[in-house]
């Protein structure tokens, strides 16, 4: 259940940043403001920065738990190590909203991409899913769910690595945002069916 809500999160942070991304460009083609959304929504907007972070990093959290019951109930270790991931990153990515701009600040920054980090766990996560879906209730849409996470990662990971390292989080959302809220509400509802079965 822990899980499913975190997954749903992650949802609404998709959503979050597409409704920002839209109302700047529907602010700017009305003629006002100046079409500096390429610089990113949240490099100009600490608040927005703060909120989307802080989403992201709540849902992670969320996302470990639900990791941790697929070891518990059904004993990978897979799901272990996505669980330790994904909470790895919430903490860091909490810590570097709660520490001030410094030396520190930066240095968490350069030692740790989100992105990166986010989908290597995704790709773990889809490996978990392939690799238990016999046991699950229904073996068919984890494969499809684990397949997405899985092609989503590499791709991310081989041809779109060093743009995404630039870019971060927003150019992510906008070639793969889509197809990771989709999978987030399928996960959450799968998350749903292995706890009643």
């Amino acid at each position: 259940m822990v899980g499913a809500i975190g997954f749903l999160i992650s949802f609404g942070a998709w959503l979050f940043w597409l409704l920002l991304t839209v109302s700047a460009l529907l602010y700017y083609s009305l003629g006002y403001g100046y079409p500096n959304y390429m610089s990113g929504i949240f490099f100009q907007n600490w608040t927005y920065y703060l909120i989307f972070h802080s989403l992201l990093a709540l849902s992670l959290a969320l996302e470990s738990f639900g990791c941790f019951a697929l070891k518990q109930k059904y004993g990978s270790n897979l799901a272990l190590t996505c669980g330790i991931l994904f909470l790895v990153i919430s903490a860091v990515l909490t810590a570097s909203l709660i520490i001030p701009i410094s030396g520190v600040h930066y240095l968490l920054r350069f030692m740790y991409n989100p992105v990166l980090l986010l989908n290597f766990g995704l790709l773990i996560l889809g490996a978990t899913l392939l690799s238990i879906r016999k046991f699950l209730p229904n073996p068919g849409k984890a494969l499809w769910i684990g397949l997405i996470f899985i092609i989503i990662s590499a791709v991310t990971l081989t041809w779109f690595i060093m743009v995404i390292l630039y870019w971060g989080f927003e150019f992510w959302f906008m070639l793969f945002g889509w197809l990771y809220a989709i999978n987030s509400i399928a996960t959450a509802r799968f998350m749903l069916q292995i706890r009643n079965a």
